[in-house]
């Protein structure tokens, strides 16, 4: 079995393409044989919004969070961060932990990719 690989996105997805980056990683790395989590916390919870590419200019996160999704690539959201940016309907279906949850499954993972 490969690697977990934990890539964590906490930069708001606005003016950048650093979350559009990450994900497009994340698809990347399933086709070696690699178990992938993208872990979403502090601003970054906001990639899981329906947005706009063009208002926030920004690429296109939505194609990368479904194909994410598709893939089997766990997509994982601190609870507390989605309630605080009012992000109640994500774009993708995705696991809302607590953060002790989430710094378990950090220390579980054999690399970590911080965006």
């Amino acid at each position: 079995m490969g690697k977990h690989v934990a890539i964590v996105i906490r930069r708001t997805p606005f003016n950048s393409e650093h979350n559009s980056e990450a994900l497009r990683m994340g698809v990347g790395l399933t086709t070696g044989d690699n178990r992938v989590s993208v872990i979403f916390l502090d601003d970054g919870v906001l990639t899981l919004s329906r947005l706009q590419p063009a208002v926030i200019a920004a690429d296109d996160v939505g194609k990368h969070l479904e194909a994410c999704e598709m893939l089997g690539v766990r997509l994982v959201a601190d609870e507390q961060a989605l309630r605080r940016h009012a992000v109640g309907q994500p774009a993708v279906r995705v696991e809302a932990a607590p953060f002790a949850e989430l710094c378990q499954l950090l220390a579980t993972a054999d690399v970590i990719i911080p965006f």
